[in-house]
């Protein structure tokens, strides 16, 4: 799949922090993806994607397959994707704030997906594990979260993550929306940010 034009301008975004924000099924789960992609060509580059419900990671794992390059390849003992360079791309869940001490090491790259399903005790548990890379090829350390409006801590996202950088992203910039749909958020206006 391509990232739309809101996508790669979320991948773009330079700061440590940033937040997508767009209605269900408006593509969140790629523009993190796309904002991951980048540090790949390093061989020392980690990332890991997390959900909250680890029954998701089937599903997150197919939809993050589908955006990386052929050459990235599955790697079931590691739960991630490896890149030739040597870089990975894992995939991990955090069903609670104690969660976050299972990944013990740094990334250079740490995504939240539907990060209105964790808590804010859950995201500055993970949040501080992203490090700056240096070398050849740097790559700054970045946190990026991605969600839909809807979601049990609403509160916090917006507080801290919509006061930061953050794209937002309406139903026509997705490109995927059928008239229907466009309808269905007319008449719901608490399905956009």
């Amino acid at each position: 799949m391509t990232p739309n034009a809101k996508q790669n301008h979320f991948a773009s975004i330079r700061s440590r922090e940033a937040f997508f924000g767009a209605p269900s099924g408006g593509g969140n789960t790629a523009a993190l993806v796309s904002a991951a992609i980048p540090g790949c060509e390093s061989g020392y580059y980690r990332a890991v994607i997390l959900c909250r419900d680890p029954r998701r990671l089937p599903q997150l794992q197919r939809h993050v397959a589908s955006f990386l390059p052929p050459e990235a390849s599955w790697i079931e003992s590691s739960s991630g994707f490896a890149f030739p360079s040597g870089a990975s791309i894992l995939l991990g869940s955090l069903e609670k704030t104690c969660s976050a001490k299972r990944y013990a090491t740094q990334f250079h790259f740490i995504g939240f997906d539907r990060v209105l399903d964790f808590s804010e005790e859950q995201y500055l548990a993970m949040a501080p594990k992203a490090v700056s890379l240096g070398g050849e090829r740097p790559a700054p350390a970045r946190v990026r979260s991605s969600g839909d409006p809807e979601g049990p801590h609403r509160s916090w996202v917006v507080r801290r993550l919509l006061s930061q950088d953050h794209v937002v992203a309406r139903p026509e910039d997705c490109g995927w929306f059928t008239p229907e749909d466009f309808e269905e958020f007319r008449r719901s206006p608490e399905l956009c940010w």
